[in-house]
């Protein structure tokens, strides 16, 4: 149980940082002023981020032609 926590609280956090980064400078809020809301937009942005970058991916499964050889 407690292993589980631990892995969703660093999913959570690499979800926020990541949402943080794909947002401009001028509007990120510095990490001790973030609310409830802050933190879940964060990680939303930071999963659309992640979908984003693996659907521009050339190696996805979706888009791999097959090797003839």
């Amino acid at each position: 149980m407690l292993a589980t926590l631990c892995f969703a609280l660093v999913v959570l956090t690499f979800l926020a940082a990541l949402g943080r980064s794909a947002m401009p400078r001028a509007e990120r809020l510095p990490w001790a002023r973030w609310s409830l809301r802050d933190l879940l937009g964060n990680v939303i942005a930071g999963g659309r981020r992640l979908v984003e970058l693996h659907q521009r991916d050339p190696m996805t499964p979706q888009k791999r032609t097959p090797f003839h050889g």
